[in-house]
C-alpha cells in the first residue's frame, strides 16, 4: 500500500471497481500465511485489527495479541519512499499522518510479468485527498473499448504508436524525506542489453499541513468512519520522461473517473476515428475522439465523478472509494496536467469505455505527438486539488549549455498561490555543473522552495554542489561505490571490499548491483561490520529453486527442471548454488532444461538434489546514491540531513546542533555560515 490504503494498479482485475484497501482486504491469506511460517510481528496488528481471529485457537489469539500489543501504528502506514522488486518504484509524503486523507504518494511501474499483464511499463500513477487520481481501466482484454492493455490507456510513453514490451526496469534513486520525495525508474529491454526510457519523479508537498493526524490503531484501516475535513494539504508532482528513439514521440496522459474535462487545444474539432484507426459510430460506447494542437505549454483539466450514474457510470466514484467518509459537502477533486514545452504537438484526446455489466465507466485520455529524430524529453507538472488550484504557474528555465535530446537537463519554476516559490532540476547524470538564473547544480537532481520567510526546502542528490542565494550545498561524492567481496545469501549479507562509513540515515538506502549486463537494485536493510563494509539487504536476491536431475562433470552442467518464462537471456549474470549454500557457481548459460556452470561440479556437489538461482553475484559493482536535505521546521529553525559527508552553507549567523544536545556557532566565510557533517567523525 501507499498513500494510506492506496496499492499499485499493475494488470488486469485492478480497475476503478477496485476502491481503495481493495488489496488489503484480498490478501488475508497471506497474512495469515506470514504470521504461520515466519511469525514475524509486523503481521500481527494487521491480523488483530484488520484480518480478525476467526479460525485461530485461544493460545494463538493471545500470541497474536502480545505481538500486536507492542505496536501503536499498522506497518502499511509506517513505509518509506521504496523500490518493489519487480514491480514499482513509490514515493510518500504526509508519512506522519493515520489519516489517509492526509497523505500523497506516487508509483512508477517497473517490471517483467505475463498473463494478467498490461504493457504499462513506466506507467504513472498518483494518489492525493485519499483517492487515487490517475486510475486506468485495469480490466481484462474485451471488458473495455479501446483495449486496457494498451500502452496508450497507461500514463506513458509510446513509439511509433507500439505499445510499450514487457522489460527488467528497475529504480536506481529514491530520496525519502517527510515532505519532498525523488526516484529514478528505468525501463529495459528483457536482457537488459539496452534502456527503453527513464522516468524521473519529483513529489514535492506545498502547505504546511500541521500536527499529525493520529488514530488509534483499530482505526487504522479501511471502512472506519473518520471526523469530516475540509481541505487537506496540497502537493504537486515533477514528471520528466526521457525517451529515446526517433519517430512519433507520444505523452500519455488521464486522470481518474471524470465527469468534466477541460484544456486549452488549439484547433480542437471531432475526428472521424479513433485512436484505433476505426471510423467512430453513433451510439455506444461513445469515445468522442478530438484531434488538435498543442499551445507551448498543454494544460488539461479532469472533473473527478462524485456520484454513480446507472447504468453506464457505476464504478470509480468519489462516494464508491471513500465510502463512509465521503462527504457531499466537501471540496470537488481535480487533476490538472501542464505538459511544458510541446508547442505545435499534434493532440488527441478519446474516451475510454468500460463496457462490461456491473463495472461499467468511462474516463478521457490525452495524447501529445511530436516528431524527433534524437529521442525526446518530456517534462510535466501535475497538480492534483480539491477545490481550487494551488498553482498559480510554471515555466520551464533556459539552461546554459543544456543541448538536446534525451539526456539534456530540465529546470522548471513554478509560482504557488500561498507564495511560494519552487525550483527544481532533473538531470540525466551528474558529470557536469549547469546553471540557469541564480542557481548552480552539479547533480541528477536538486530542489528549492523560497516563501515569504525565505528557505524552506533544499535537496541535492546523486551530486556534488548546489549553490543558490539562499542556502549552498556541497557532498563529498556523487555515490557510494565499491564491489561484493562475498555473500550470505540466505542472511542477505553483503560484504563489500571498500569501507563506506555511512552515516545512520543511509539505511534504507536503494544499491544498484550491476553485472556486465544485468542490473539488481535492493534496498539496504542496515549497514554493519567495522566502517560499514557489510549490509543486510531488505529483499532476498533469490530466484528460483530448480530440481536437479542429471549432474555431467564432464560438460560443467547440470540438468534441472526449469519454470517457464524465466527470463534465460540473464542467466548469465546469475549465481547458483546448492541448497545449503556451500558451493557457488557462475551461470554460463541456462537453456534447454541445462544449466552450464564455470567451474568445476561434482556429483555430490548438491546433496538435497536442488540448485538455487540467485539474482546477484560475488564481484559484481554496487552503487548507493548520495543526497543531503535542509527543511525548515520553524521560523529560522532547520534540520539538515545526508548520507555522506556534507558541508551546507547559509546567510547570515547561524548555530547548529549535531543531536548532542550541544549547540555550537559555525564558521563565517564571506558572509555565509558553513556546517560540516563529516561522517568520518
Amino acid at each position: 500500500n501507499y498513500a494510506g490504503f492506496e496499492f499499485p494498479r499493475i494488470g488486469d482485475v485492478t480497475g476503478p471497481d477496485k476502491p481503495p484497501g481493495a488489496l488489503l482486504r484480498n490478501s488475508f491469506r497471506n497474512f495469515k500465511l506470514g504470521w504461520k511460517y515466519t511469525k514475524n510481528p509486523i503481521f500481527a496488528p494487521i491480523i488483530k485489527h484488520l484480518v480478525g481471529s476467526k479460525g485461530y485457537s485461544d493460545e494463538e489469539v493471545k500470541e497474536i495479541d502480545e505481538a500486536a500489543a507492542k505496536f501503536k501504528r499498522m506497518p502499511y502506514l509506517d513505509q518509506k519512499s521504496r523500490f518493489i522488486p519487480n514491480w514499482c518504484g513509490i514515493l510518500e509524503t504526509g508519512k506522519r499522518h493515520d489519516d489517509f486523507r492526509f497523505r500523497r504518494g506516487a508509483m512508477v511501474r517497473a517490471g517483467y510479468g505475463y498473463g494478467h499483464h498490461h504493457n504499462d511499463e513506466l506507467d504513472l500513477q498518483i494518489a492525493a485527498h485519499g483517492v487515487l487520481m490517475t486510475v486506468d481501466g485495469g480490466q481484462r482484454p474485451g471488458y473495455a473499448k479501446p483495449p486496457c492493455r494498451l500502452s496508450t490507456l497507461h500514463n506513458t510513453v509510446t513509439v511509433n504508436d507500439k505499445s510499450r514490451s514487457l522489460g527488467l526496469g528497475g529504480v536506481t534513486n529514491v530520496v525519502d524525506t517527510e515532505n519532498f520525495a525523488y526516484m529514478n525508474v528505468y525501463g529495459g529491454k528483457q536482457d537488459q542489453s539496452g534502456f527503453t526510457g527513464k522516468r524521473q519523479v519529483m513529489l514535492v508537498d506545498v502547505d504546511d499541513d500541521g500536527p499529525a493526524r493520529t488514530l488509534p490503531i483499530e482505526n487504522q484501516k479501511p471502512g472506519v468512519k473518520l471526523k469530516p475535513v475540509g481541505t487537506v494539504p496540497n502537493g504537486y508532482v515533477i514528471d520528466v520522461f526521457r525517451q529515446p528513439g526517433h519517430g512519433k514521440l507520444t505523452y500519455n496522459f488521464h486522470a481518474m473517473i471524470n465527469d468534466s474535462f477541460e484544456w486549452n487545444a488549439i484547433d480542437a474539432k471531432k475526428s472521424p476515428l479513433d485512436s484505433l484507426g476505426k471510423p467512430t459510430k453513433p451510439g455506444a460506447p461513445n469515445f468522442n475522439p478530438v484531434t488538435g494542437t498543442a499551445p507551448e505549454t498543454l494544460i488539461a483539466t479532469w472533473r473527478m465523478r462524485r456520484l454513480p450514474v446507472p447504468p453506464l457510470q457505476r464504478r470509480g466514484t468519489e462516494k464508491q472509494w471513500l465510502g463512509v467518509n465521503f462527504d457531499p459537502k466537501s471540496p470537488r477533486k481535480f487533476l490538472k496536467l501542464r505538459l511544458l514545452g510541446v508547442g505545435k504537438a499534434k493532440l488527441f484526446k478519446e474516451d475510454v469505455v468500460t463496457v462490461k455489466k456491473g463495472i461499467q465507466n468511462s474516463f478521457t485520455r490525452v495524447a501529445a505527438t511530436v516528431q524527433d529524430m534524437n529521442g525526446r524529453v518530456f517534462a510535466a507538472l501535475i497538480e492534483p486539488y480539491a477545490g481550487k488550484p494551488f498553482v498559480k504557474s510554471a515555466e520551464l528555465l533556459k539552461i546554459q549549455g543544456a543541448g538536446d535530446g534525451v539526456n539534456e537537463p530540465v529546470a522548471m519554476r513554478m509560482e504557488c498561490v500561498n507564495g511560494r516559490k519552487d525550483v527544481v532540476f532533473v538531470n540525466a547524470s551528474s558529470k557536469k555543473e549547469y546553471a540557469f538564473d541564480d542557481v548552480k547544480v552539479k547533480g541528477e537532481a536538486a530542489m528549492t522552495a523560497v516563501d515569504s520567510q525565505g528557505l524552506k526546502y533544499a535537496m541535492l542528490t546523486s551530486g556534488t554542489s548546489l549553490t543558490t542565494p539562499y542556502v549552498k550545498i556541497k557532498l563529498n561524492k556523487s555515490h557510494y561505490a565499491g564491489k561484493i567481496k562475498s555473500i550470505d545469501f540466505y542472511a542477505k549479507k553483503l560484504t563489500l571490499d571498500t569501507k563506506w562509513k555511512t552515516p545512520e540515515s543511509a539505511n534504507g538506502g536503494l544499491l544498484a548491483i550491476r553485472g556486465a549486463k544485468h542490473t539488481a537494485v535492493y534496498n539496504v536493510e542496515k549497514f554493519i561490520g567495522s566502517g560499514d563494509d557489510q549490509l543486510i539487504l531488505k529483499g532476498s536476491p533469490f530466484l528460483a529453486v530448480l530440481p536437479v536431475k542429471t549432474v555431467f562433470p564432464e560438460f560443467g552442467s547440470v540438468k534441472c527442471s526449469i519454470p517457464p518464462r524465466t527470463p534465460v537471456a540473464l542467466s548469465a549474470e546469475w549465481t547458483a548454488t546448492n541448497q545449503k549454500g556451500t558451493k557457488a557457481w557462475r551461470v554460463k548459460k541456462l537453456s534447454d532444461n541445462m544449466v552450464a556452470l564455470d567451474g568445476k561440479v561434482e556429483d555430490g556437489d548438491f546433496p538435497d538434489g536442488k540448485l538455487i538461482l540467485w539474482d546477484i553475484g560475488v564481484g559484481y559493482s554496487v552503487t548507493m546514491p548520495t543526497w543531503a536535505t535542509v527543511r525548515r521546521v520553524a521560523p529560522g529553525k532547520f534540520i539538515v540531513k545526508a548520507n555522506t559527508t556534507a558541508t551546507v552553507s547559509m546567510k547570515g549567523t547561524v548555530e547548529y546542533s549535531t543531536g548532542d544536545g550541544k549547540w555550537r556557532k559555525a564558521t563565517v566565510e564571506n558572509g555565509w555560515s558553513v556546517i560540516e557533517l563529516n561522517t568520518d567523525k
